[in-house]
């Protein structure tokens, strides 16, 4: 009878614990069970039972408490760990322009697909070869895209380290297009450019004359630098499709930030960052893909701050590859090869 009690009661507390019914329990029925609530129930009977309901509905109200304060330790915690990221991103700095780092470092955005890595494998082949050296990853990653400060070569863009001149001279064709034969382009898909980069736009034409070159507004370089960008990913893209590549480390919104802050923003973010292999390029490599010229020209034009950074002349050659698609170059190339051996 005892055990019998106390198998009842065990299936009254996980009864009060379980969200749905039960399966009903399957023992073998009790000969001369007195029904409950009976006048024939001896006080010691009813005593016992009395008891089991009182533990089984306490178990089941630890249970709805315990329902009711698993939502608010959940938010306190992720609270505690968005906090903690910070703080440590921060490194305890507490001037004014290092606060703005920091607060902008924490404010993530979608960075974008992951490549697979048979994708990061073929990409990473094709940009260094099979045998790289880290003179030349080095050279790669550490060349940004950028305007010289020099008035006499203000169109030029500045190239600090061999092997990334092709990227910067294709680049800088279209840049030259624009400026000097049809700036009345410039002001496509650039409604918000000059806000946008902190700078005023000019009312005057940004045409110059061959002998002016200083004359150029840095608000219509960075609008014939974006256009150009534009332009060579849907070229490559066959005119349907533009990829821009980014860093996951890079995934945090500059957007209203001052010029230079954006620029210190992605320095830190760079600190230590190297890219050895094709697992390190699948780690941190990150994509979109664009239909129409107006969303990939304001996509760059946020990014301006990215391609700017040691990073940028690497990223719009990966952007470029991908937008051409990685199987259209390998098939290229094959064909290219079968030609060859044929001659």
């Amino acid at each position: 009878m005892a055990d019998q009690e106390e198998e009842d009661l065990g299936m009254a507390m996980r009864m009060s614990m379980q969200h749905e019914p039960p399966e009903p329990k399957r023992s073998k029925p009790r000969e001369n069970v007195v029904p409950v609530g009976s006048s024939e129930e001896s006080p010691e009977v009813k005593n016992r039972r009395l008891q089991r309901e009182l533990m089984a509905a306490a178990a089941e109200k630890r249970m709805m408490a315990a329902k009711s304060a698993a939502p608010a330790c959940s938010a306190s915690k992720v609270e505690k760990s968005v906090v903690g990221a910070k703080e440590k991103r921060s490194g305890g700095a507490g001037a004014e322009g290092q606060k703005g780092v920091d607060d902008c470092m924490g404010r993530n955005v979608n960075s974008g697909k992951e490549l697979s890595p048979a994708e990061a494998s073929q990409l990473f082949s094709m940009v260094f070869g099979c045998k790289v050296t880290k003179d030349i990853l080095a050279q790669w990653t550490n060349q940004g895209i950028r305007f010289s400060t020099d008035p006499e070569t203000s169109m030029g863009l500045v190239q600090h380290e061999g092997g990334p001149c092709g990227v910067l001279a294709a680049i800088q064709a279209f840049v030259l297009k624009y400026l000097l034969f049809v700036p009345e382009e410039l002001n496509k898909f650039a409604p918000n450019m000059a806000q946008n980069l902190g700078y005023e736009r000019s009312p005057k034409s940004e045409c110059v004359a061959s002998d002016n070159f200083s004359s150029l507004t840095e608000d219509g370089k960075l609008r014939a630098l974006v256009r150009s960008m534009c332009e060579i990913l849907f070229l490559c893209g066959s005119n349907r499709k533009a990829v821009i590549a980014t860093l996951s480390i890079l995934d945090f919104d500059i957007e209203g930030s001052e010029d230079s802050l954006k620029d210190e923003i992605i320095v830190r973010a760079l600190e230590g960052v190297s890219i050895e292999s094709s697992a390190d390029l699948q780690k941190i490599l990150r994509v979109n893909t664009y239909t129409t010229h107006s969303s990939v020209f304001q996509r760059l034009e946020a990014m301006i701050p990215v391609f700017r950074s040691r990073m940028g002349a690497m990223l719009f050659l990966i952007s470029a590859l991908l937008s051409r698609g990685l199987v259209i170059i390998i098939c290229g190339f094959s064909i290219i090869k079968a030609f060859q051996t044929v001659e």
